[in-house]
């Protein structure tokens, strides 16, 4: 029992981690004149423009390293590009989608959408660079849609905050799966898109929460996209792959979260998943350089099938096709 218990506790502190909003920043442009470089404390962009040089890690090189189109020092190449995690981070993965899957049994009944009406839905994602997208109603969300994605057939990259890479043996162990750091609320936060198109070269799937958030609403409906997930889309020429989560804020509330834990052992609550059909963001426009408004108009289309998709999970129309407006939400929330 005290097992048990202590392993509850580490789930807690893994889902808690894991949930924060990782998306936030990711809509903000990278590096341009008239920004600050998110590189270095010295770049010659900031000198420029009159930025005040930040404090940033210590440069141990002088060399500049090419990434794409852009120049960086040398210190920040392990920053910019992902690493596979080889066989033996390949291997890691499984043991630990392994315990988490059966972690997952113990707190829910997790099943995956097989038929919907007479048509056949995927049961195992695509081959390939993939761009995985799903709604975030639970501090849950990340782990299980870990494990879902597992039995899908893909291990995915996730992009999760700074605080899990952070952590004494946490941070190793995502590190060793090949997880994507996202430094929130800061002006690097946009640099996890360059580390994840790299991990969409080498055909990996990455996975993101596009709310950036768990939602807000009191009806659990998915609010607003930022745009982190169709840029990167636009960038890679990778599909994007909805999946709708329904029932997973029943494991986890956003209060009181060993209590929902232990009550999750005794009820398992139901948890649906169902995969959506690919969409190719560079079909969807004519432009060949969406501008800001483009870009706009394409994270809420996409952002409209899969709300489209968590509809026809739930049985019920959504209160609006696009999301949630976030400040709404909030409102709404606060006073219910």
């Amino acid at each position: 029992m005290v097992g048990r218990l202590c392993t509850l506790w580490l789930f807690r502190d893994l889902t808690t981690a894991l949930s924060h909003d990782v998306s936030e920043g990711l809509s903000r442009p990278l590096h341009r004149a008239g920004h600050r470089c998110f590189l270095s404390s010295g770049c010659d962009a900031n000198r420029e423009v009159g930025i005040r040089p930040q404090p940033v890690p210590k440069v141990t090189s002088d060399r500049w390293w090419r990434f794409g189109d852009r120049s960086m020092p040398r210190c920040y190449t392990r920053l910019m590009e992902w690493r596979s995690p080889g066989r033996a981070g390949s291997a890691l993965y499984l043991v630990v989608a392994l315990l988490l899957g059966s972690l997952t049994t113990v707190l829910t009944r997790l099943s995956i959408a097989r038929r919907r009406a007479h048509r056949r839905i995927a049961t195992r994602l695509p081959d390939g660079p993939i761009i995985i997208i799903a709604n975030h109603t639970s501090y849950a969300d990340g782990l299980l849609l870990t494990v879902a994605c597992r039995r899908l057939g893909r291990s995915i990259r996730l992009l999760a905050t700074s605080g899990v890479f952070r952590a004494p043996m946490l941070g190793r162990l995502v590190v060793r799966l090949g997880f994507i750091r996202v430094d929130r609320g800061t002006s690097s936060a946009a640099a996890s898109l360059d580390v994840a198109e790299s991990a969409l070269r080498a055909g990996e799937a990455v996975a993101i929460f596009p709310e950036g958030r768990t939602t807000r609403d009191p009806d659990r409906w998915p609010e607003r996209a930022k745009t982190g997930a169709v840029r990167l889309a636009l960038r890679s020429g990778a599909p994007i792959i909805p999946v709708a989560m329904v029932g997973t804020h029943r494991i986890l509330t956003r209060d009181r979260l060993l209590r929902s834990l232990l009550v999750s052992i005794v009820l398992r609550p139901r948890v649906l998943v169902e995969v959506g059909d690919p969409i190719d963001v560079r079909a969807e426009t004519d432009q060949e350089e969406p501008n800001g408004e483009e870009v706009r108009r394409l994270a809420d289309l996409v952002m409209a099938r899969l709300i489209h998709l968590i509809g026809d999970v739930r049985g019920e129309r959504a209160p609006s096709p696009a999301g949630v407006d976030p400040s709404i939400g909030s409102d709404r929330a606060a006073t219910e």
